[in-house]
């Protein structure tokens, strides 16, 4: 068993057979306990532990598989247009700059990267698993970004939640954040 979890752990493709085999046997909660702990809060929030880093970043790539739809369909429109005019709200209060450079953090399918391309900024986005055809959006972790120091004006995360180490996260954002960012 434990060679199996390895093999499949390591390359997405298989996981994502086996969990889509899984979910044919209606067993997709057995293959979650296996890959991460979870238990309620006091206040009935759901966190989870994992095995491993991999198996967390494992975790997050195959997710966009299987709500991927749902978020075109439903989400993404309505959550592109609501963050776009929050920016124009942030941007008349003097708050944010008028142009720049703009970074979004687990950006999945691009809604975010649209809103401030929408107002202007040049904007990208990383996601550890960023779909198919989504050119603003590049495969990256944002536990380790890939940027320059000082390299963006803004940066944007709707996914503080999913944040499995917030130590090097923050350290990570405020290495590529400019002084005035």
């Amino acid at each position: 068993m434990k060679s199996r979890l390895r093999k499949v752990l390591r390359d997405p493709r298989r996981a994502l057979r086996l969990l889509w085999g899984m979910l044919l046997d209606g067993g997709l909660r057995l293959f979650f306990s296996v890959i991460a702990h979870s238990h309620r809060t006091r206040d009935g929030s759901v966190v989870r532990k994992y095995l491993s880093y991999g198996v967390y970043r494992v975790h997050q790539k195959l997710k966009l598989c299987l709500i991927a739809g749902h978020l075109q369909k439903d989400y993404e429109p309505k959550f592109e247009n609501a963050l776009f005019e929050r920016l124009q709200d942030l941007r008349e209060l003097g708050i944010l700059k008028k142009k720049g450079a703009a970074l979004c953090l687990a950006a999945r399918l691009g809604a975010e990267v649209r809103a401030f391309r929408r107002a202007g900024f040049f904007a990208v986005g990383i996601d550890l698993n960023p779909g198919k055809r989504n050119p603003w959006v590049l495969p990256g972790d944002f536990h380790n970004l890939q940027f320059a120091n000082e390299s963006v004006d803004v940066v944007y995360s709707n996914s503080l939640d999913h944040v499995l180490d917030l130590k090097q996260f923050t350290r990570e954002v405020h290495r590529i954040l400019h002084i005035k960012g």
